[in-house]
């Protein structure tokens, strides 16, 4: 089984890179934020699939896509911080 970094890493090159994601800042955002802490336990087997997975609540986390997509179409600033003990967090501020 491959580690959470090379199925990111992956997800990065065959969904977005291959499918015309190219400001390389949000590739980065998207290959460092470890997008399967923010889905259920039994789902995170699913977390680099390129779909939208439920969160609960009747919400989902949409598509690596679609994420990376709005942002490089809306010129988002993004920032990413790692904070020791709290892992990584990506903030995303679209312009007006």
């Amino acid at each position: 089984m491959q580690s959470e970094e090379a199925l990111r890493a992956l997800m990065v090159q065959r969904q977005l890179r291959e499918r015309d994601i190219s400001d390389e800042r949000v590739l980065t955002a998207m290959e460092r934020v470890p997008r399967e802490l923010f889905v259920p336990a039994d789902l995170r087997d699913h977390a680099y699939k390129d779909a939208a997975l439920p969160i609960g609540g009747g919400q989902t986390i949409s598509q690596p896509y679609m994420v990376a997509r709005i942002c490089e179409a809306h010129r988002a600033r993004i920032e990413i911080k790692s904070n020791p003990g709290r892992g990584t967090t990506i903030g995303i501020t679209l312009p007006l």
